[in-house]
């Protein structure tokens, strides 16, 4: 079974992903797929597809050899020029798929029954060749950490003030008072001048004394509250441009481009 080259692709990323539509889109399997190369770095596309990569390399076989022992599956033991016959490969491209391979390209092919050139001109062909450039742009990225911005220390000061309090004292007050007596008995006592009495005169003193008592109490502590903080800042961010130099016509724009 002959096959048919359907793209040419300069690295591994542009002939997976080319390898991904043939699988997602047209249904082909990894064994309905074949790759060609001089490079030595093809585990990325084996490892992501699934599908085998032919290394074309070595000095005694003609590129023609190669593409035989590549791309054809016929058992016939035949003429070279019978068997170039089935490879559906236009002789005038040819050298130009030898020159891509010397660059270092990939060339994908499909089997010759399953491909139609119109079905898969929207992947790639052999006369358009796509290269990719990513547009990226600057994102903000929050991230929160949790720092220190101060404390409190709650301590105490002593202030003194002046209190004024009224209490009830007692003292004692001196009267005299004279009564007469009616005492008929005549047992008095001799009249002397040496004779006296003595009565203590007595009065409350205000003794002042201070102790502590607890008046009330202060409690401190702390609450996490979240709020919203806005953020401003100047972000990049990469618009396509097409330059064009010479003669140059365009096809086929799937996304605006700046001129």
């Amino acid at each position: 079974m002959s096959k048919s080259i359907i793209g040419v692709y300069e690295t591994p990323e542009e002939t997976v992903a080319a390898i991904e539509r043939l699988q997602n889109t047209r249904g082909l399997d990894a064994d309905d797929i074949s790759v060609i190369t001089n490079r030595k770095d093809t585990d990325y596309v084996e490892d992501q597809t699934g599908t085998h990569v032919n290394q074309a390399t070595g000095h005694t076989e003609s590129f023609f050899e190669k593409l035989k022992n590549y791309f054809t599956m016929d058992d016939d033991d035949g003429a070279d020029s019978s068997r170039l016959s089935n490879l559906d490969i236009p002789a005038g491209e040819m050298d130009q798929y030898n020159e891509d391979l010397n660059e270092g390209k990939f060339l994908v092919a499909v089997d010759t029954n399953d491909y139609n050139q119109a079905a898969y001109s929207d992947l790639n062909d052999s006369t358009r060749e796509e290269k990719t450039m990513p547009i990226r742009e600057e994102k903000l990225d929050v991230n929160k950490r949790n720092d220190k911005v101060g404390e409190v220390e709650l301590g105490k000061d002593v202030k003194t003030e002046r209190k004024d309090i009224d209490t009830p004292v007692k003292h004692d007050e001196v009267y005299v008072e004279r009564r007469p007596v009616n005492d008929q008995t005549g047992k008095a006592s001799p009249v002397t001048d040496s004779e006296e009495i003595k009565v203590p005169i007595r009065e409350e003193k205000v003794e002042v004394k201070k102790k502590p008592v607890v008046k009330d109490e202060v409690v401190v502590g702390k609450r996490t509250v979240e709020e919203n903080r806005h953020i401003s800042k100047n972000v990049k961010k990469e618009e396509p441009r097409l330059d064009k130099k010479g003669d140059v016509e365009e096809v086929d724009h799937h996304h605006p481009v700046k001129r």
